[in-house]
């Protein structure tokens, strides 16, 4: 693809905006790092009340309502970003975020060639490194299995374990 110019955009609910981004920037490669929507819920309500001043936890007493909540609109998101993917095929490019954490070479290969960045291996190694120097990864994969109680996680499955088995991972 070759990329010349890069923008990043990490609002995940930015990802529903993709067909206007492409009205806009018709040439644009997308790249949609997902996650295990489940992790995602636990970072999300943590997240949210570490900044929250009261407000957060008034309107989600509880986790599992937020995450069921937050569980539909992970839905949504991936959902949008996956048709964009499929009518774009030549300009969409998904990573798990776990992969980026469990085998970073693979990903970060498969985004080179995405971006028509080149195979040097020496050269993907040295910009993981500067990466992860500068931002480092702060997922941890698996956390949800600390955090859901047996009602979250029936609805989640419910709710999205189609797609949770579509992107790999396990229940």
């Amino acid at each position: 693809m070759g990329v010349s110019t890069c923008i990043v955009e990490k609002t995940p609910e930015h990802v529903l905006g993709l067909e206007i981004l492409n009205r806009i920037l018709p040439e644009a490669g997308i790249v949609h790092v997902v996650r295990d929507r489940r992790d995602e819920a636990v970072s999300a309500w943590e997240f949210n009340l570490g900044i929250s001043r009261g407000e957060f936890p008034r309107q989600n007493p509880t986790f599992s309502g937020f995450a069921k909540e937050f569980g539909a609109a992970w839905s949504r998101s991936v959902g949008a970003a996956k048709t964009f993917g499929r009518r774009h095929r030549h300009r969409y490019l998904e990573i798990r975020g776990e992969d980026l954490v469990d085998n970073p070479d693979v990903p970060v290969a498969s985004l080179f060639d995405f971006a028509g960045l080149g195979h040097d291996e020496d050269v993907r190694r040295y910009c993981m490194d500067l990466a992860w120097d500068d931002s480092p990864l702060d997922i941890e994969p698996g956390i949800w299995q600390t955090s859901f109680d047996d009602d979250a996680h029936t609805a989640f499955l419910r709710d999205g374990g189609e797609l949770l088995k579509l992107l790999g991972y396990h229940q």
